[in-house]
Parts: structure tokens; C-alpha cells; sequence
């Protein structure tokens, strides 16, 4: 599985991931096997991430995708070009193949406690309600990122995430990436990128690291702009919420904290340590992430 701000990619096969300058993934799927995904030339080495066999993929931004083999754009399968597969695995089947295929390579910790899916679900089941309400407080910032006026607000929508990592644990840094000079000759401060981590990869080498990315700037929005709902009113209509960043890329954010926090409350240590690199800027052409992820990457730049 791999996440990122515009969806998941879910593929059959043994998938290569790297990171280019700027950290958008790009991805080479095989045209045969199944099981684990490596990050190829990352500026983090032993970095893992597994794919879910059968699966389907969804729009990773800005992302390519060729095929090992023969090296042409991959072309992924539909329901119509193949009913037979199945969209989705069981989890623990799903959980059972990929150990298979990573086999010698990675082994579960020593001690490790295995999640139970069912307490897990409900768990989030039960607060549903509670995840809702954090979901609009998250929205209500108007954190956009292409209007000047609202610079303070996209700080602001940083701070609040990285005051949520804290709570579940996390050790944060707040990178600054330099000013933006706009059209008419004023700069600005750009906001910080904000680095998130839990797990200590020296402490515990068996550990897998899962890198994640997402943004915390969203696009303009306004009711005159044909919205049915205020824009940073999180909705419920007809069962949908409708905010702007609800989907993109606000609640995918704070999806990952809630998984964090029902580990912690089910009292089971995370699978995996985990760097997470969450920007504001995205929404305006990720302005001095680049920068900041050359300077991290390079030899003792962290």
C-alpha cells in the first residue's frame, strides 16, 4: 500500500518506489509477482512499504508508472478487463502473502504483538463520532494556501497537526523553507514543513520505516463558488461530509493519527517506524519543500 495526498496505490506485484528531487513518489510495477515494495535511490536507505495484492491503484500526484519489463506506461486493470480479480483481499490473507514474500528479508520483531482486526474496528467504530468532530475543527481553518490573508491560517492548520502528533507521542520539527515573493514584489514567510516520527530505526533495526507525506493547505473556497455548504462548515448531507479538505488533503491527514492513537489505546506497538513530512504549500507548488528535501537528503543534512 502506498498513500500519499491524492489516494492509494494498490497493486498486484513486487513494486520498486523511489523518491525524485522533490519527493513525489514514482513507481515501477512488474508485469508478474506479488509482495513487497522497496524504496529504490530514497534519501532514507531500508525504507519499506507493502503492496496489497489484488488491489487496485488510486492517483498518487506526481506519479509514473511503468512497467519493469517492457517499460511502458502501465496500464492498470478494470473490473471490465478482468471481473475475475477481486478489488480487494481479506486483510489477513493480505497480511499472510506479504509476510511470505518478504520470507527471510524482514521478520516480525521479536515480542511484537499482532493487532486484532476486529478490536481495531471497533474501536474506530466507536469513536466515529469523536474522529467527525476533530475533522471539522481541522476543516474550519481556512488554511489556503494561495491567498496572502490566510498565510497566518495555514500556519495555523500546521501548528494544530503537529500539537495532535505530540499528544500521540511523536517527535516533531518544524522546518522553515525561506519567503515567497509574489507578483507585485512583496515576500512572504513561507510555512513551515512540518517532520513527524515515531519508532527509533537504531533502537529497533528489524522495524520497518514507512515514509509519509501529506499537505495541510487546501484550495480556495467560497459559498459563491457554487458550494451547497459553507466550505469550512464540515457538513454531513445524505451521509457525505462536505468541507473543503475533507477529502483532500485534511481527512487522509488526520486518518493517520487516528490509526496511531487506536494502536496506543489497544496497547499494541506500532509495526513499523514511521517519518512523516506534512507541508503547506502544496496547494501553490510545494514552494521550498525542493529545497528542504535536497538539504535533508544530502549526506548529514538529517
Amino acid at each position: 500500500m502506498v498513500t500519499g495526498s491524492h489516494g492509494i496505490a494498490l497493486y498486484t506485484g513486487r513494486i520498486t518506489l523511489s523518491l525524485n528531487a522533490i519527493g513525489a513518489a514514482v513507481l515501477d510495477v512488474p508485469s508478474a509477482g506479488r509482495g513487497e515494495v522497496e524504496a529504490a535511490a530514497s534519501p532514507t536507505p531500508g525504507v519499506h512499504i507493502f503492496c496489497q495484492p489484488g488491489g487496485r491503484v488510486g492517483r498518487v500526484k506526481p506519479g509514473v508508472l511503468r512497467n519493469t519489463d517492457t517499460k511502458e506506461p502501465y496500464e492498470r486493470p478494470t473490473r471490465h478487463q478482468d471481473a475475475s480479480r477481486p478489488m480487494f483481499e481479506a486483510t489477513a490473507d493480505t497480511l499472510q502473502a506479504q509476510a511470505h514474500a518478504v520470507g527471510e528479508k524482514r521478520q516480525r520483531p521479536a515480542g511484537a504483538t499482532r493487532l486484532d482486526d476486529a478490536k481495531f474496528f471497533a474501536h474506530v467504530d466507536a469513536h466515529a463520532e469523536e474522529y467527525v468532530l476533530r475533522l471539522a475543527e481541522f476543516v474550519a481553518i481556512p488554511s489556503v494556501s494561495a491567498e496572502p490573508q490566510h498565510r497566518s491560517d495555514v500556519e495555523r492548520a500546521v501548528l494544530w497537526y503537529q500539537a495532535r502528533c505530540e499528544a500521540l507521542g511523536a517527535t516533531t520539527t518544524l522546518e522553515r523553507v525561506g519567503m515567497q515573493t509574489l507578483q507585485d514584489g512583496t515576500t512572504l514567510l513561507l510555512p513551515p514543513v512540518l517532520l513527524a516520527s515515531w519508532g527509533d530505526p537504531a533502537a529497533e533495526p528489524d522495524k520497518p520505516t514507512l515514509v509519509v507525506y501529506g499537505h495541510l493547505d487546501v484550495q480556495p473556497a467560497a459559498k459563491e463558488d457554487g458550494w451547497n455548504t459553507e466550505p469550512f462548515t464540515l457538513t454531513e448531507v445524505e451521509g457525505r461530509l462536505h468541507g473543503r479538505g475533507a477529502s483532500d488533503d485534511k481527512g487522509p491527514a488526520v486518518a493517520w493519527l487516528w490509526a496511531i492513537e487506536a494502536y496506543h489505546a489497544l496497547g499494541v506497538t506500532l509495526p513499523v517506524h514511521l517519518r512523516c513530512v506534512f507541508e503547506g504549500m502544496e496547494e501553490s507548488g510545494s514552494l521550498g519543500l525542493p529545497d528542504l528535501v535536497r538539504r535533508l537528503g544530502a549526506p548529514g543534512g538529517g
